[in-house]
């Protein structure tokens, strides 16, 4: 063989790396392990798998199932990732240039960041409904999940699915009175 042919060959062998890595599954183990506390703790099993449908769309990936079992109570339904869906595909435009526009994208989000703020405010006010439903927690949760995620990679940062989950959980319980249902939100009393 020439030279020549050896490089088309590692040319060749590397974009079929870069191919097989954009079309694979992340392999177990790639994401920080959630702790003893959030094992126990249903809202953030919701919020992980929030996020896990809301990181999956925004990098066109499929993810590992999570190892840790799902909890009854605040259980991901089909449904719901259907209503996840239907939010990023008919919003995923706007939420995109809203990152876009806020984030810096060599250092990714710091959630104490004004930057990060301002996009929360902004998808609280425009997709937090007047008359609230299960339906449309859901979707504000997927617009939560995905301005924790930003343009933020898991191959740049292996903490973000975690860092994302602990983002949307701590939200989701500023909005949850302690040990309510989605029915006796807080958002009852605003």
């Amino acid at each position: 063989m020439d030279s020549d042919e050896i490089e088309r060959e590692n040319v060749q062998t590397e974009m079929e790396d870069i191919e097989a890595l954009m079309e694979s599954a992340l392999p177990r183990g790639t994401l920080e392990t959630p702790t003893e506390y959030e094992m126990d703790d249903d809202k953030w099993h919701f919020a992980d798998n929030v996020v896990r449908e809301v990181f999956q769309w925004i990098k066109g990936i499929q993810l590992c199932d999570s190892e840790t079992p799902l909890h009854e109570s605040f259980k991901l339904t089909e449904a719901h990732k259907d209503d996840i869906l239907d939010f990023l595909q008919q919003n995923g435009r706007e939420l995109k240039k809203l990152v876009a526009e806020s984030e810096n994208e060599k250092e990714g989000w710091n959630y104490d960041d004004d930057n990060y703020l301002h996009c929360k405010r902004k998808i609280l006010e425009e997709y937090k409904p007047e008359n609230y439903t299960e339906k449309d927690f859901v979707r504000l949760c997927a617009g939560i999940a995905f301005v924790a995620i930003g343009n933020q990679s898991v191959y740049q940062d292996r903490d973000v699915m975690h860092d994302a989950t602990n983002e949307l959980h701590s939200w989701m319980k500023e909005v949850l009175k302690p040990g309510g249902t989605l029915q006796n939100s807080t958002w009852a009393e605003n």
